[in-house]
Protein backbone atom coordinates (compact mmCIF):
# COMPACT_ATOMS: atom_id res chain seq x y z
CA UNK A 1 0.00 0.00 0.00
CA UNK A 2 1.13 3.44 -0.59
CA UNK A 3 3.46 2.46 -3.64
CA UNK A 4 3.44 3.45 -7.30
CA UNK A 5 3.55 1.18 -9.53
CA UNK A 6 3.48 0.71 -13.14
CA UNK A 7 1.42 -0.75 -15.87
CA UNK A 8 3.11 -3.16 -17.49
CA UNK A 9 3.03 -0.97 -20.97
CA UNK A 10 5.07 1.55 -19.27
CA UNK A 11 7.86 -1.04 -17.98
CA UNK A 12 7.96 -2.20 -21.65
CA UNK A 13 8.51 1.78 -22.69
CA UNK A 14 10.69 2.34 -20.21
CA UNK A 15 12.90 -0.79 -20.67
CA UNK A 16 12.77 0.45 -24.71
CA UNK A 17 13.59 4.04 -23.95
CA UNK A 18 17.10 2.78 -22.10
CA UNK A 19 18.14 0.20 -24.46
CA UNK A 20 17.56 3.42 -26.76
CA UNK A 21 19.64 5.65 -25.25
CA UNK A 22 22.40 3.10 -24.43
CA UNK A 23 22.82 2.34 -28.65
CA UNK A 24 22.81 6.16 -28.81
CA UNK A 25 25.30 6.75 -26.35
CA UNK A 26 27.62 3.79 -28.07
CA UNK A 27 26.71 5.25 -31.72
CA UNK A 28 27.84 8.83 -30.61
CA UNK A 29 31.19 7.12 -28.66
CA UNK A 30 32.05 5.13 -31.75
CA UNK A 31 31.44 7.87 -34.08
CA UNK A 32 33.79 10.41 -31.60
CA UNK A 33 36.52 7.96 -31.72
CA UNK A 34 36.03 7.17 -36.16
CA UNK A 35 36.42 10.69 -36.05
CA UNK A 36 40.13 11.53 -35.65
CA UNK A 37 40.98 7.49 -37.69
CA UNK A 38 43.42 8.58 -40.31
CA UNK A 39 44.99 11.81 -37.84
CA UNK A 40 46.20 9.89 -35.09
CA UNK A 41 49.27 10.89 -35.42
CA UNK A 42 49.48 14.20 -36.61
CA UNK A 43 47.22 14.89 -33.36
CA UNK A 44 48.81 13.18 -31.27
CA UNK A 45 51.52 15.55 -31.44
CA UNK A 46 49.61 18.83 -31.02
CA UNK A 47 49.09 20.18 -27.20
CA UNK A 48 45.38 20.18 -27.84
CA UNK A 49 44.88 17.55 -30.33
CA UNK A 50 46.56 14.61 -28.02
CA UNK A 51 43.68 15.53 -26.01
CA UNK A 52 41.12 14.78 -28.38
CA UNK A 53 42.73 11.40 -28.88
CA UNK A 54 42.50 10.55 -25.65
CA UNK A 55 39.08 11.58 -25.20
CA UNK A 56 38.22 9.28 -28.54
CA UNK A 57 40.01 6.35 -26.77
CA UNK A 58 37.52 6.91 -23.83
CA UNK A 59 34.81 7.37 -26.05
CA UNK A 60 35.48 4.47 -28.01
CA UNK A 61 34.48 0.66 -28.69
CA UNK A 62 37.11 -1.82 -28.63
CA UNK A 63 37.87 -1.85 -32.28
CA UNK A 64 37.84 1.88 -33.10
CA UNK A 65 40.44 1.69 -30.31
CA UNK A 66 42.43 -0.90 -31.36
CA UNK A 67 42.59 1.07 -34.79
CA UNK A 68 43.45 4.19 -33.31
CA UNK A 69 46.58 2.20 -31.71
CA UNK A 70 47.51 0.67 -34.90
CA UNK A 71 48.38 4.78 -36.36
CA UNK A 72 51.21 4.14 -33.77
CA UNK A 73 52.46 1.18 -34.60
CA UNK A 74 55.85 2.31 -35.92
CA UNK A 75 56.59 5.15 -34.29
CA UNK A 76 56.31 4.35 -30.51
CA UNK A 77 59.78 5.85 -29.87
CA UNK A 78 59.08 9.20 -31.39
CA UNK A 79 55.58 9.35 -29.30
CA UNK A 80 57.34 8.35 -26.50
CA UNK A 81 60.49 11.56 -26.67
CA UNK A 82 57.19 13.71 -27.03
CA UNK A 83 55.52 15.86 -24.53
CA UNK A 84 51.96 15.20 -25.91
CA UNK A 85 52.10 11.83 -27.91
CA UNK A 86 53.30 9.95 -24.79
CA UNK A 87 50.22 10.91 -23.10
CA UNK A 88 48.21 9.10 -26.45
CA UNK A 89 50.57 5.85 -26.21
CA UNK A 90 49.84 6.05 -22.19
CA UNK A 91 45.96 6.28 -22.65
CA UNK A 92 46.56 3.22 -25.32
CA UNK A 93 48.25 1.32 -23.12
CA UNK A 94 45.08 1.58 -20.34
CA UNK A 95 42.66 1.19 -22.80
CA UNK A 96 43.83 -1.88 -24.76
CA UNK A 97 43.97 -5.93 -23.70
CA UNK A 98 47.72 -6.96 -23.49
CA UNK A 99 47.82 -8.83 -27.40
CA UNK A 100 46.73 -5.13 -28.71
CA UNK A 101 49.65 -3.39 -27.23
CA UNK A 102 52.51 -6.38 -28.29
CA UNK A 103 53.60 -4.24 -31.07
CA UNK A 104 54.99 -1.35 -27.97
CA UNK A 105 56.94 -3.58 -26.15
CA UNK A 106 58.13 -4.93 -29.50
CA UNK A 107 59.26 -1.61 -30.38
CA UNK A 108 60.97 -0.61 -27.48
CA UNK A 109 63.13 -3.51 -27.44
CA UNK A 110 64.13 -3.63 -31.17
CA UNK A 111 66.05 -0.87 -29.83
CA UNK A 112 69.56 -1.90 -28.06
CA UNK A 113 69.38 -1.06 -24.58
CA UNK A 114 65.56 0.14 -25.46
CA UNK A 115 63.96 -0.70 -22.10
CA UNK A 116 66.75 1.32 -20.43
CA UNK A 117 67.20 4.29 -22.52
CA UNK A 118 63.33 4.81 -22.35
CA UNK A 119 63.11 4.60 -18.41
CA UNK A 120 65.55 6.86 -18.31
CA UNK A 121 63.66 9.97 -20.83
CA UNK A 122 61.27 12.28 -18.92
CA UNK A 123 58.34 10.95 -21.19
CA UNK A 124 59.56 7.79 -21.86
CA UNK A 125 59.72 6.77 -17.89
CA UNK A 126 55.89 7.15 -17.81
CA UNK A 127 55.48 5.09 -20.69
CA UNK A 128 57.54 2.29 -19.36
CA UNK A 129 55.54 2.80 -15.90
CA UNK A 130 51.92 2.13 -17.55
CA UNK A 131 53.39 -0.90 -19.80
CA UNK A 132 54.30 -2.95 -16.46
CA UNK A 133 51.03 -1.43 -15.19
CA UNK A 134 49.09 -2.81 -17.66
CA UNK A 135 50.65 -5.78 -19.46
CA UNK A 136 50.26 -8.99 -19.10
CA UNK A 137 51.94 -11.49 -16.93
CA UNK A 138 54.27 -12.44 -19.68
CA UNK A 139 54.99 -9.08 -21.36
CA UNK A 140 55.84 -7.46 -17.56
CA UNK A 141 58.05 -10.29 -16.92
CA UNK A 142 60.26 -10.22 -20.07
CA UNK A 143 60.39 -6.26 -19.65
CA UNK A 144 61.35 -6.78 -16.18
CA UNK A 145 64.19 -9.05 -17.30
CA UNK A 146 65.03 -6.64 -20.13
CA UNK A 147 66.00 -3.56 -17.26
CA UNK A 148 67.32 -5.98 -14.44
CA UNK A 149 71.00 -5.80 -15.53
CA UNK A 150 71.13 -1.89 -15.73
CA UNK A 151 68.60 -1.65 -12.62
CA UNK A 152 71.57 0.50 -10.60
CA UNK A 153 72.37 2.96 -13.23
CA UNK A 154 68.39 3.43 -13.47
CA UNK A 155 68.16 3.60 -9.43
CA UNK A 156 70.08 6.79 -9.84
CA UNK A 157 68.63 8.32 -12.94
CA UNK A 158 66.01 11.48 -12.00
CA UNK A 159 63.40 9.62 -14.21
CA UNK A 160 64.80 5.90 -13.83
CA UNK A 161 64.27 5.85 -10.57
CA UNK A 162 60.50 5.84 -10.67
CA UNK A 163 60.88 2.79 -13.22
CA UNK A 164 63.34 1.32 -10.54
CA UNK A 165 60.98 2.07 -7.91
CA UNK A 166 57.58 0.46 -10.02
CA UNK A 167 60.14 -2.35 -11.04
CA UNK A 168 60.05 -3.67 -7.13
CA UNK A 169 56.07 -3.44 -7.04
CA UNK A 170 55.14 -5.15 -10.23
CA UNK A 171 58.48 -7.89 -10.19
CA UNK A 172 57.35 -11.71 -9.44
CA UNK A 173 59.58 -13.18 -6.21
CA UNK A 174 62.36 -14.51 -8.14
CA UNK A 175 63.09 -11.33 -10.07
CA UNK A 176 62.19 -9.35 -6.94
CA UNK A 177 65.13 -11.22 -5.07
CA UNK A 178 67.46 -10.70 -8.17
CA UNK A 179 66.63 -6.98 -7.70
CA UNK A 180 67.71 -6.75 -4.53
CA UNK A 181 70.81 -8.75 -5.07
CA UNK A 182 72.14 -5.69 -7.68
CA UNK A 183 70.93 -3.32 -5.27
CA UNK A 184 73.67 -4.39 -3.11
CA UNK A 185 75.86 -4.77 -5.48
CA UNK A 186 75.15 -0.85 -6.41
CA UNK A 187 74.65 0.01 -2.37
CA UNK A 188 76.98 2.35 -1.59
CA UNK A 189 76.46 4.62 -5.16
CA UNK A 190 72.64 4.11 -4.50
CA UNK A 191 72.98 5.57 -0.47
CA UNK A 192 74.69 8.46 -1.56
CA UNK A 193 72.25 9.72 -4.51
CA UNK A 194 68.96 11.26 -3.46
CA UNK A 195 66.84 9.14 -6.54
CA UNK A 196 68.82 5.73 -5.60
CA UNK A 197 67.88 6.34 -1.86
CA UNK A 198 64.39 6.48 -2.68
CA UNK A 199 64.72 3.23 -4.28
CA UNK A 200 66.39 1.67 -1.14
CA UNK A 201 63.55 2.76 0.77
CA UNK A 202 60.84 0.90 -1.53
CA UNK A 203 63.26 -1.99 -1.65
CA UNK A 204 62.78 -2.40 2.08
CA UNK A 205 59.18 -2.28 1.78
CA UNK A 206 58.72 -4.30 -0.77
CA UNK A 207 61.38 -7.00 0.14
CA UNK A 208 61.01 -10.08 2.50
CA UNK A 209 61.87 -10.07 5.73
CA UNK A 210 65.07 -11.43 5.38
CA UNK A 211 66.26 -9.11 2.00
CA UNK A 212 65.14 -6.02 3.86
CA UNK A 213 67.43 -6.85 6.69
CA UNK A 214 70.33 -8.21 4.30
CA UNK A 215 69.96 -4.60 2.60
CA UNK A 216 69.77 -2.88 6.06
CA UNK A 217 73.00 -4.55 7.20
CA UNK A 218 74.59 -4.02 4.35
CA UNK A 219 73.95 -0.28 4.83
CA UNK A 220 75.48 -0.35 8.30
CA UNK A 221 78.41 -2.32 7.32
CA UNK A 222 80.03 0.79 5.39
CA UNK A 223 80.87 3.48 8.01
CA UNK A 224 79.49 6.47 7.40
CA UNK A 225 77.18 5.56 4.74
CA UNK A 226 74.00 5.65 6.95
CA UNK A 227 74.65 9.40 7.80
CA UNK A 228 75.13 10.28 3.97
CA UNK A 229 72.17 8.59 3.41
CA UNK A 230 70.34 10.75 5.69
CA UNK A 231 71.64 14.43 4.57
CA UNK A 232 69.45 13.35 1.03
CA UNK A 233 66.28 14.55 -0.08
CA UNK A 234 64.92 10.88 -0.45
CA UNK A 235 67.34 9.55 1.85
CA UNK A 236 65.82 10.31 5.37
CA UNK A 237 62.88 8.74 4.85
CA UNK A 238 65.18 5.33 4.14
CA UNK A 239 66.75 6.00 7.24
CA UNK A 240 63.80 5.98 9.46
CA UNK A 241 62.16 3.26 6.99
CA UNK A 242 65.88 0.78 8.46
CA UNK A 243 65.17 2.26 11.75
CA UNK A 244 62.01 0.51 11.86
CA UNK A 245 63.33 -3.20 9.74
CA UNK A 246 66.15 -2.94 12.58
CA UNK A 247 63.78 -2.50 15.51
CA UNK A 248 64.11 -6.38 16.64
CA UNK A 249 67.70 -6.42 16.18
CA UNK A 250 69.56 -4.89 18.91
CA UNK A 251 72.80 -5.12 18.32
CA UNK A 252 72.25 -3.63 14.65
CA UNK A 253 69.97 -1.11 15.87
CA UNK A 254 72.43 0.29 18.09
CA UNK A 255 74.88 0.04 15.56
CA UNK A 256 72.59 2.36 12.87
CA UNK A 257 71.84 5.09 16.11
CA UNK A 258 75.32 4.95 16.69
CA UNK A 259 75.88 6.05 12.81
CA UNK A 260 73.73 8.74 13.02
CA UNK A 261 74.23 10.74 16.24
Amino acid sequence: AGQCSRSPAAAVDAAASATANAAAEAASGAAAGSSVLGSVWSLARDAAGCRVVQAALEDAGDEVRRLIAEELRGRVWEALECPYANHVVQRCIVMLRPSEMQFMFDELNARLWGPTTAAQHKYGCRVVKRLLDCGSQDQVRRLVAALLADVGAISTHPYGTFVAQHLLYHAEEDQRAAIMSELQVDLRDLCRNTHGAAVVHVAMVQGDEQQALALCRGIIGQPGLLAQMGCLRHGCPAVIELMGVLEGESSDLQQARDEIR
